[in-house]
């Protein structure tokens, strides 16, 4: 639709006639989102921080994954993968604590690393004068969930006005003598001439969480508490939907409140007209619309706030593909020309069919927990096991000799694993337990 380049133009001249007018651009106050420390992660206290920290003033936000060879199944505890990855940069790595500055887990969970103000390891031998942040996964594998990228916006909104850094503009990083938009992705310091570059090529943060990064510095953006700017939605009046029926909608004479979503960067001149609709079955919820004119876009949102926009948007159509059962979603029909005309709006959602859909996980059982040589399983007569693995924290697969229900362990170091069975319905289980 061409809308971003249209809202990045308009934006780049108003900071122009900002700054040949001599006025000093800050951000606002955007607070800093909730994490769990380090006592959190680790309540043993056997993961310390470094006992000499290195100070910095970061000027710009490095973006990683961790890049592990598996999809993290659901049950994951990431404390403990935390916890992995501070062993594997300590104990093998031989740095003074874990690299990154903060690590966010696909539920949206912020843990926090070496923590704000510090020096990391992280940017190939050039990390003066940035943060690390790191979202847990492979994104050259999976795409990053809607979750994570919240709080990665969220965090770097923090970050932003905090240190003071325009985001949508990019700045010198002189420790890699390269311009970076002050949210840059690892592998955008493959190029630095440095001398002290250890650059080797490195994909990281994975294609599918890199290529989004130029749409996460436009909605922070857009964020209140970053810019000033009200972007405010207003569900008090929100239209009951019900999954499977086409809803008509009439025209609105409202104004618009709403200037842009989390899902892209079209910009968005209303009126606003917000459904609320609740699935029955977890699964794709998908918001359609038709016989409309003119310029209307259609939005799901996990709450009443325009930033928690879920899911991929193709102007009349938008699908979230891990809807859970019994949560309630905001459909929000918007437009970019001022469209206010009648609508139609349907909604697909999810539901419940047969055994298929009964978690894998309630119908097996795994015993002695901890155990030392052989770890046993039962499982209820409707599971079909196809496939048994075993899954260190790691990430590394495990080769499993199946005798019967019981599992020889006796190889495995001690620590703590994951049990991944799938049955004939593809349903996948993970459970955990730990080897003495």
């Amino acid at each position: 639709m061409g809308k971003s380049i249209c809202y990045l133009r308009i934006k780049l001249i108003f900071l122009v006639i900002l700054l040949s007018q001599g006025i000093e651009i800050t951000a606002q106050d955007c607070e800093q989102p909730n994490y769990c420390d380090r006592l959190c992660w680790s309540p043993q206290g056997n993961h310390p921080a470094q006992s000499n920290p290195a100070a910095t003033d970061p000027s710009h936000i490095i973006v990683h994954h961790s890049g592990d060879n598996l999809i993290w199944p659901v049950g994951t505890d990431f404390k403990m993968v935390v916890q992995a990855y501070w062993d594997q940069h300590v104990n093998t790595n031989g740095w003074a604590d874990i690299g990154y500055n903060w690590l966010i887990d696909r539920n949206g969970v912020i843990y926090e690393g070496r923590g704000d103000g510090v020096r990391g390891a992280h940017f190939s031998c050039m990390n003066q004068s940035t943060t690390g942040i790191c979202l847990i996964g492979n994104f050259e594998l999976e795409a990053p969930s809607a979750a994570a990228l919240n709080k990665l916006k969220d965090l770097t909104a923090w970050e932003a006005s905090d240190k003071n850094l325009d985001v949508l503009t990019p700045s010198r990083h002189n420790n890699s003598q390269l311009d970076l938009f002050p949210l840059s992705g690892h592998r955008d310091g493959n190029s630095s001439p440095a001398p002290q570059s250890c650059a080797s090529g490195t994909v990281c943060p994975g294609l599918n969480l890199y290529n989004l990064l130029p749409l996460a510095r436009v909605d922070v953006g857009n964020y209140q508490c970053y810019n000033g700017n009200p972007n405010l939605l207003d569900c008090t009046d929100a239209i009951n939907l019900t999954c499977g029926e086409m809803y008509s909608g009439e025209a609105s004479v409202d104004s618009s409140s709403v200037f842009s979503y989390a899902c892209n960067n079209w910009t968005e001149t209303g009126p606003e007209r917000v459904h609320i609709v609740t699935p029955v079955g977890d699964g794709p919820l998908k918001a359609e619309l038709s016989g409309f004119s003119g310029d209307l876009d259609v939005y799901i949102l996990g709450s009443c706030d325009p930033l928690d926009c879920l899911g991929t948007v193709s102007s009349n159509a938008a699908i979230y593909e891990e809807a859970k059962a019994g949560q309630s979603y905001f459909v929000v029909v918007d437009s970019d020309d001022g469209s206010s005309g009648a609508y139609q709006l349907l909604v697909s959602c999810s539901t419940p069919v047969g055994t298929g859909d009964i978690a894998l996980g309630s119908l097996i059982t795994v015993f002695p927990n901890p155990t030392s040589n052989w770890l046993n399983y039962r499982m209820s007569m409707e599971a079909k096991l196809e496939k048994i693995e075993i899954i260190s924290v790691l990430g590394q697969i495990h080769l499993v000799e199946d005798h019967q229900g019981s599992i020889d362990v006796s190889h495995l170091p001690a620590g703590t694993y994951f049990l991944r069975f799938t049955d004939q319905f593809n349903r996948m289980a993970s459970l955990k337990w730990v080897k003495n």
